[in-house]
């Protein structure tokens, strides 16, 4: 909640339409930290997270809405994509904070916790099936708001747009050049490390990368990242190998940053280049661009 986001209107804008574009703005922010936000004790996630299972609680219908979203983006990416592994971040990251790793005992004590079959939700009501069962929504939740801007400001007649937050962009209309938005794909998200200039009317486009959270464990040369395998239960280790970022194109930003995230998991660029091209023929419009280690 703390990076930075930016907003580009090509529209022409009277003064009293200034205050009105960043009450949008502001709303949207405090809308994605009351409901969505795991890291606010009192957001509506939260309070699920906290539940017991067994019990039955209301949720908002954009809540229910949103999970919905997310179990579509679960069944296309064939579970790979699963924001229950929350207990497992947790888990995995205070260790390695440390410079250690969990014990297997530890990793299968929350593995029954994982799956997005643990959960349930329809008609205003959500239930879990064990206590530890838990969400992190930080692979999806920028696109997610980058979507709401958008829609938002085209609500209050705003034609041409870009929207970024933490490097996920969505445009609709033109430049205020009058032409349509350049977007630089990037190896490490920096403009020396640009590789192509893509050109976006209405769509959006999401990277996914391990090179700002990694961990090396004491007396030993692994190093981890911050997204955790739902298949392995472990996170994902760098080697020349890996896959070091992925940038995605796709028809919303939620999407975008759910796919950017689910290809980063596979351990060979072959197998992410099979599975990408899955997608592809899924959804024609999707757009990949993967990079390794050893390309940096």
């Amino acid at each position: 909640m703390c990076i930075a986001y930016k907003v580009l209107v090509g529209d022409p804008l009277g003064s009293n339409k200034i205050p009105k574009i960043q009450q949008i703005i502001d709303e949207t922010f405090d809308e994605i930290d009351a409901i969505y936000n795991e890291w606010n004790p009192n957001s509506e996630v939260s309070r699920l997270n906290t539940l017991k299972a067994g019990t039955s609680v209301k949720i908002s219908a954009a809540l229910e809405c949103f999970l919905s979203d997310v179990g579509g983006a679960v069944a296309l990416t064939g579970g790979l994509f699963d924001p229950t592994v929350e207990p497992l971040v947790r888990l995995w990251k205070n260790r390695l904070e440390a410079g250690s790793i969990p014990t297997q005992q530890e990793i299968d004590l929350l593995i029954p916790a994982i799956g997005w079959s643990n959960i349930h939700y329809g008609e205003g009501l959500f239930s879990k099936e064990h206590d530890a069962t838990s969400f992190t929504f930080g692979g999806i939740a920028k696109g997610l708001l980058v979507d709401m801007l958008i829609e938002k400001l085209h609500a209050a007649h705003l034609k041409n747009l870009y929207v970024e937050w933490g490097g996920e962009i969505r445009t609709a209309g033109q430049h205020p050049e009058g032409r349509p938005w350049h977007i630089l794909v990037t190896r490490r998200g920096t403009i020396s490390s640009g590789v192509e200039t893509v050109t976006i009317n209405e769509g959006a486009i999401a990277t996914s990368g391990n090179y700002h959270q990694q961990w090396t464990v004491r007396n030993s040369d692994k190093v981890y990242t911050h997204i955790i395998d739902p298949r392995t239960y472990h996170p994902l280790p760098v080697d020349n190998c890996s896959i070091s970022s992925a940038t995605v194109i796709a028809r919303s930003c939620s999407l975008a940053d759910a796919l950017a995230t689910t290809v980063m998991l596979f351990s060979s660029m072959e197998e992410a280049q099979s599975w990408a091209l899955e997608i592809q023929e899924k959804i024609p419009d999707t757009q990949f661009w993967l990079f390794m280690h050893e390309e940096q």
